[in-house]
């Protein structure tokens, strides 16, 4: 009896936890796109916006931006693949050339980003330098960029 008991309260206590982790990312989301729930948002590309929708609007294309930088990210992966391959003394990947760094057409595609909206050059490798570049003009800042030392920069 004592061990059903036992079983049972951890139960409770594991489906209050789910509960409790569900909360915080709903409210995380919800932060993020600066509303309650998904319903809430809504988009408006008026050049007039109003001090909540242009905070609304920010707060929406910084998340579609993280959906670009992870693509970025996955790009800045392979050129260091591609270096480790190469060496230092390899020869220099063309530039733009996603093929040779082993993406196949639509590995780059997202949902709010293409694949010919990334460009990238790799301009040494000893030591490795490279900037890759994504541009979205319906998003602000239309341009990001990524560098060898992983710091990003806004246009």
């Amino acid at each position: 009896m004592e061990r059903h008991k036992i079983t049972t309260n951890v139960q409770i206590l594991v489906v209050v936890i789910a509960l409790a982790v569900a909360l915080v990312v709903g409210l995380s989301v919800g932060y993020l796109l600066g509303t309650q729930s998904s319903r809430d948002v809504t988009v408006k590309i008026e050049p007039n916006l109003g001090p909540i929708d242009a905070i609304t609007s920010v707060r929406i294309d910084a998340a579609k931006w993280s959906e670009g930088k992870a693509i970025m990210g996955a790009i800045a992966t392979a050129i260091r693949a591609y270096y480790a391959e190469a060496g230092p003394s390899g020869k220099l990947p063309v530039d733009n050339n996603f093929r040779e760094l082993g993406f196949m057409p639509g590995d780059l595609d997202g949902v709010y980003f293409t694949e010919d909206m990334f460009e990238f050059s790799v301009t040494s490798l000893k030591p490795l330098r490279y900037t890759i570049a994504g541009t979205n003009y319906d998003l602000k800042p239309n341009r990001m960029m990524l560098n060898q030392d992983g710091k990003w920069l806004e246009k």
